[in-house]
Protein backbone atom coordinates (compact mmCIF):
# COMPACT_ATOMS: atom_id res chain seq x y z
CA UNK A 1 0.00 0.00 0.00
CA UNK A 2 1.38 3.22 -0.70
CA UNK A 3 2.32 6.35 1.31
CA UNK A 4 -0.77 8.03 -0.24
CA UNK A 5 -2.89 5.63 -0.23
CA UNK A 6 -2.50 4.91 3.52
CA UNK A 7 -2.49 8.70 4.47
CA UNK A 8 -5.92 8.51 2.22
CA UNK A 9 -7.22 5.87 4.55
CA UNK A 10 -6.25 7.88 7.86
CA UNK A 11 -7.96 10.83 6.94
CA UNK A 12 -10.93 8.58 6.20
CA UNK A 13 -10.49 7.05 9.65
CA UNK A 14 -10.15 10.40 10.98
CA UNK A 15 -13.42 12.17 9.31
CA UNK A 16 -15.35 9.11 10.75
CA UNK A 17 -14.26 9.46 13.78
CA UNK A 18 -15.01 13.14 13.88
CA UNK A 19 -18.68 12.56 12.06
CA UNK A 20 -19.42 10.34 14.51
CA UNK A 21 -19.12 12.95 17.45
CA UNK A 22 -20.95 15.54 15.95
CA UNK A 23 -25.16 15.75 14.88
CA UNK A 24 -25.48 12.68 12.05
CA UNK A 25 -28.29 14.45 9.47
CA UNK A 26 -29.63 10.76 8.75
CA UNK A 27 -30.13 7.20 9.95
CA UNK A 28 -28.27 6.38 5.56
CA UNK A 29 -25.94 8.45 6.77
CA UNK A 30 -25.15 6.77 10.40
CA UNK A 31 -25.07 3.21 9.12
CA UNK A 32 -22.30 3.91 6.39
CA UNK A 33 -20.45 5.41 8.99
CA UNK A 34 -20.62 2.24 11.45
CA UNK A 35 -20.13 -0.02 8.35
CA UNK A 36 -16.69 1.33 7.12
CA UNK A 37 -13.96 0.71 10.24
CA UNK A 38 -15.94 -2.47 10.82
CA UNK A 39 -15.56 -3.61 6.87
CA UNK A 40 -11.74 -2.82 7.15
CA UNK A 41 -11.48 -4.81 10.57
CA UNK A 42 -13.79 -7.84 8.98
CA UNK A 43 -16.30 -7.64 11.74
CA UNK A 44 -18.77 -6.51 9.55
CA UNK A 45 -22.24 -8.87 9.17
CA UNK A 46 -23.00 -9.55 5.81
CA UNK A 47 -26.49 -8.12 5.82
CA UNK A 48 -25.14 -4.87 6.54
CA UNK A 49 -22.01 -4.36 3.72
CA UNK A 50 -24.71 -3.29 1.18
CA UNK A 51 -24.53 -0.02 3.44
CA UNK A 52 -20.46 -0.12 3.70
CA UNK A 53 -20.37 2.75 0.78
CA UNK A 54 -16.67 3.81 1.03
CA UNK A 55 -14.33 0.78 1.97
CA UNK A 56 -11.23 2.85 1.59
CA UNK A 57 -10.62 2.59 5.02
CA UNK A 58 -9.23 -0.61 4.70
CA UNK A 59 -5.50 -1.64 6.48
CA UNK A 60 -5.47 2.02 7.89
CA UNK A 61 -7.60 1.76 10.99
CA UNK A 62 -4.97 1.57 14.01
CA UNK A 63 -6.36 -0.08 17.47
CA UNK A 64 -4.39 1.60 20.13
CA UNK A 65 -5.37 5.40 18.14
CA UNK A 66 -8.61 4.44 16.63
CA UNK A 67 -11.00 2.05 18.55
CA UNK A 68 -11.28 3.64 21.84
CA UNK A 69 -12.16 7.07 19.93
CA UNK A 70 -14.59 5.47 17.83
CA UNK A 71 -15.89 3.64 21.17
CA UNK A 72 -16.10 6.56 22.96
CA UNK A 73 -18.14 8.64 19.94
CA UNK A 74 -20.87 5.85 20.23
CA UNK A 75 -20.87 6.06 23.86
CA UNK A 76 -21.56 9.50 24.03
CA UNK A 77 -22.94 11.06 20.90
CA UNK A 78 -24.47 8.05 18.77
CA UNK A 79 -25.90 6.17 21.10
CA UNK A 80 -27.76 8.85 22.96
CA UNK A 81 -28.83 10.23 19.93
CA UNK A 82 -30.03 7.45 17.56
CA UNK A 83 -30.10 4.40 20.39
CA UNK A 84 -34.05 3.74 19.52
CA UNK A 85 -33.82 4.21 16.32
CA UNK A 86 -31.21 1.44 15.62
CA UNK A 87 -33.35 -0.27 18.41
CA UNK A 88 -36.68 0.27 15.56
CA UNK A 89 -34.60 -0.96 12.67
CA UNK A 90 -33.13 -3.53 14.19
CA UNK A 91 -29.74 -2.56 13.57
CA UNK A 92 -28.29 -2.28 17.03
CA UNK A 93 -26.05 -5.27 16.01
CA UNK A 94 -23.45 -2.69 14.63
CA UNK A 95 -23.02 -1.15 17.36
CA UNK A 96 -22.46 -4.28 19.55
CA UNK A 97 -19.64 -5.03 16.96
CA UNK A 98 -17.34 -2.10 18.02
CA UNK A 99 -17.45 -3.74 21.84
CA UNK A 100 -18.65 -6.97 21.90
CA UNK A 101 -18.07 -8.60 18.56
CA UNK A 102 -20.26 -11.71 17.68
CA UNK A 103 -18.11 -15.26 18.25
CA UNK A 104 -18.93 -16.40 15.02
CA UNK A 105 -16.75 -14.02 13.88
CA UNK A 106 -12.81 -15.63 13.06
CA UNK A 107 -11.20 -11.88 12.87
CA UNK A 108 -8.58 -11.68 15.57
CA UNK A 109 -9.69 -8.22 15.93
CA UNK A 110 -12.55 -9.06 17.86
CA UNK A 111 -10.88 -9.77 20.94
CA UNK A 112 -9.15 -6.94 20.92
CA UNK A 113 -12.15 -4.69 20.35
CA UNK A 114 -13.81 -6.62 23.48
CA UNK A 115 -10.14 -5.66 25.63
CA UNK A 116 -10.48 -1.96 25.02
CA UNK A 117 -14.49 -1.81 25.35
CA UNK A 118 -13.63 -2.80 28.75
CA UNK A 119 -11.53 -0.25 29.26
CA UNK A 120 -14.00 2.43 27.30
CA UNK A 121 -17.11 1.64 28.71
CA UNK A 122 -15.54 2.11 32.66
CA UNK A 123 -14.07 5.36 31.73
CA UNK A 124 -17.42 6.85 31.33
CA UNK A 125 -20.56 7.28 33.26
CA UNK A 126 -22.41 3.46 32.93
CA UNK A 127 -25.57 3.96 31.60
CA UNK A 128 -28.53 1.11 31.06
CA UNK A 129 -26.93 0.52 27.37
CA UNK A 130 -23.45 0.74 28.49
CA UNK A 131 -24.23 -1.96 31.67
CA UNK A 132 -26.07 -4.54 28.71
CA UNK A 133 -22.29 -4.38 26.77
CA UNK A 134 -20.57 -4.84 30.23
CA UNK A 135 -22.94 -8.18 30.89
CA UNK A 136 -22.58 -9.14 27.54
CA UNK A 137 -18.80 -9.07 27.62
CA UNK A 138 -18.18 -11.20 30.91
CA UNK A 139 -20.56 -13.81 29.02
CA UNK A 140 -18.69 -13.42 25.77
CA UNK A 141 -15.05 -12.56 26.26
CA UNK A 142 -14.38 -13.70 30.49
CA UNK A 143 -11.02 -13.58 31.89
CA UNK A 144 -9.79 -16.35 30.07
CA UNK A 145 -10.66 -15.20 26.72
CA UNK A 146 -9.01 -12.05 27.30
CA UNK A 147 -5.75 -13.39 28.53
CA UNK A 148 -5.74 -15.43 25.11
CA UNK A 149 -6.31 -11.98 23.79
CA UNK A 150 -3.58 -10.63 25.27
CA UNK A 151 -0.83 -13.09 25.28
CA UNK A 152 -2.10 -14.57 21.35
CA UNK A 153 0.73 -14.51 18.64
CA UNK A 154 -1.42 -11.90 17.08
CA UNK A 155 -0.55 -9.67 19.64
CA UNK A 156 3.12 -8.25 18.49
CA UNK A 157 3.54 -6.08 21.83
CA UNK A 158 6.65 -7.22 24.35
CA UNK A 159 6.39 -9.54 26.92
CA UNK A 160 6.81 -6.33 29.23
CA UNK A 161 3.76 -4.59 27.41
CA UNK A 162 1.71 -7.55 27.56
CA UNK A 163 2.09 -7.83 31.31
CA UNK A 164 0.69 -3.98 31.64
CA UNK A 165 -2.02 -4.63 29.29
CA UNK A 166 -2.72 -7.86 31.32
CA UNK A 167 -2.73 -5.85 34.68
CA UNK A 168 -5.04 -3.45 33.20
CA UNK A 169 -7.01 -6.19 31.95
CA UNK A 170 -7.46 -7.37 35.50
CA UNK A 171 -8.16 -4.18 37.29
CA UNK A 172 -11.28 -3.73 34.50
CA UNK A 173 -12.69 -6.97 35.08
CA UNK A 174 -12.32 -7.04 38.79
CA UNK A 175 -13.87 -3.18 38.71
CA UNK A 176 -17.02 -3.98 36.85
CA UNK A 177 -19.19 -4.71 39.76
CA UNK A 178 -18.65 -2.19 42.03
CA UNK A 179 -19.25 0.30 39.28
CA UNK A 180 -22.47 -1.26 37.59
CA UNK A 181 -23.41 -1.32 41.53
CA UNK A 182 -23.06 2.78 42.14
CA UNK A 183 -24.72 3.59 38.57
CA UNK A 184 -27.92 1.31 39.18
CA UNK A 185 -30.93 2.48 40.35
CA UNK A 186 -35.08 2.11 39.57
CA UNK A 187 -34.80 2.66 35.32
CA UNK A 188 -31.20 0.76 34.91
CA UNK A 189 -31.45 -2.78 37.31
CA UNK A 190 -28.09 -4.75 37.71
CA UNK A 191 -28.36 -7.92 35.06
CA UNK A 192 -28.20 -11.31 36.88
CA UNK A 193 -24.50 -12.12 35.55
CA UNK A 194 -23.27 -8.39 36.70
CA UNK A 195 -24.71 -9.25 40.61
CA UNK A 196 -21.49 -9.24 42.87
CA UNK A 197 -21.74 -12.78 44.04
CA UNK A 198 -22.50 -14.45 40.44
CA UNK A 199 -20.14 -12.05 38.82
CA UNK A 200 -17.55 -13.48 40.57
CA UNK A 201 -17.94 -16.89 41.20
CA UNK A 202 -18.24 -16.87 36.90
CA UNK A 203 -14.83 -15.18 37.05
CA UNK A 204 -13.31 -17.58 39.65
CA UNK A 205 -14.24 -20.61 37.56
CA UNK A 206 -12.63 -19.05 34.66
CA UNK A 207 -10.01 -18.26 36.46
CA UNK A 208 -9.51 -21.90 37.47
CA UNK A 209 -9.61 -23.08 34.12
CA UNK A 210 -7.33 -20.45 32.57
CA UNK A 211 -4.57 -21.55 35.21
CA UNK A 212 -4.84 -25.41 34.56
CA UNK A 213 -4.97 -24.42 30.83
CA UNK A 214 -1.44 -22.40 31.72
CA UNK A 215 -0.17 -25.37 34.02
CA UNK A 216 -0.70 -28.23 31.27
CA UNK A 217 0.60 -25.66 28.05
CA UNK A 218 2.26 -22.83 29.31
CA UNK A 219 2.77 -19.70 26.95
CA UNK A 220 5.49 -17.46 26.72
CA UNK A 221 3.09 -15.41 29.19
CA UNK A 222 2.44 -17.85 31.44
CA UNK A 223 4.47 -17.44 34.77
CA UNK A 224 3.65 -13.26 34.92
CA UNK A 225 -0.25 -13.99 34.09
CA UNK A 226 -0.92 -16.36 36.12
CA UNK A 227 0.72 -14.95 39.35
CA UNK A 228 -1.63 -12.01 39.08
CA UNK A 229 -4.47 -14.02 38.81
CA UNK A 230 -3.74 -15.07 42.51
CA UNK A 231 -3.09 -11.75 43.49
CA UNK A 232 -6.40 -10.09 41.86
Amino acid sequence: MSHEVVESSLSQIRDIITRLQSPIPDLPTLLSLLCGPLSSLNLLPPTFRKYNNDPSTRGALNFARHIPLLQRALLEHVIPTWGSTLVEEKKTLLLTQYFCPQPSFTSPAAGDIALLAYSSILSLPLTKYSISLLARLSTEYPIDKLHAVVFSSWNMDSLQKQSVTWEDCLRNVAAVPAKVANAAGRDTPIPSELERGEYFNNVSLRCEYLIFTLSTAPTQGAPISSRDLLVY
